[in-house]
Order: C-alpha cells, then structure tokens, then sequence
C-alpha cells in the first residue's frame, strides 16, 4: 500500500459488516421482516455461541439461505450507501454492483 496510508487525507477506509454493525440484529431482523415463521426459532438460535451456525442451519433447512443473502446484501448497500453520503462521496446508480437490483 501507499507509504502515506496512515498520515494522509487522500484516503478513506470503507466500512466492513462490522462497522455497518450487520450482524445478528440484522439477522433478527431479517427473521421478523421477512421470514415471521422462523422468529422465534432465530431468536433462540442467537443465545449463545455458535449463532451464526445455528442461524444458517435454520435457514437451510427452511431453504431461506438465498433471502437472507438477498436481504443482507440490500442492507450492506443501505449502509454504505449512507457512509458514502456521510463522507461525501456521490453514489451512481447503474454500475456492475447495481446489476442485479
């Protein structure tokens, strides 16, 4: 990387998931937005260690797997959208990220 990564103004660090905060709220919201039927179930898969894997073993055996990329991927873009908006950087639609919604 450049030498002046650190000590420079030219460059901005894009958010991860972690810092647009995806993670198990959004999984839960995901349960409560879009599949109501596997709440209850997502709730009790997030209390404790081994969330995540017990949250995709839900949605596998629901075949939900591809709505709950589909809906984090809608939320990442939500989030770097308004990052990008926040540091002023204009966001055009239309690019190849766009293809596909």
């Amino acid at each position: 990387g450049p030498d002046d990564l650190d000590e420079s103004d030219h460059y901005l660090f894009v958010p991860d998931r972690d810092d647009l905060r995806i993670g198990s709220r959004t999984a839960r919201h995901f349960a409560e937005d879009e599949a109501t039927d596997l709440y209850e179930e997502v709730v009790r898969a997030f209390s404790g260690p081994g969330a995540f894997r017990r949250f995709e073993e839900i949605l596998d055996r629901a075949g939900r797997r591809e709505d709950w990329f589909t809906y984090r991927t809608a939320r990442i873009r939500e989030g770097l959208r308004a990052w990008c908006e926040a540091v002023g950087i204009q966001v055009v639609d239309g690019g190849p990220a766009d293809a596909d919604g």
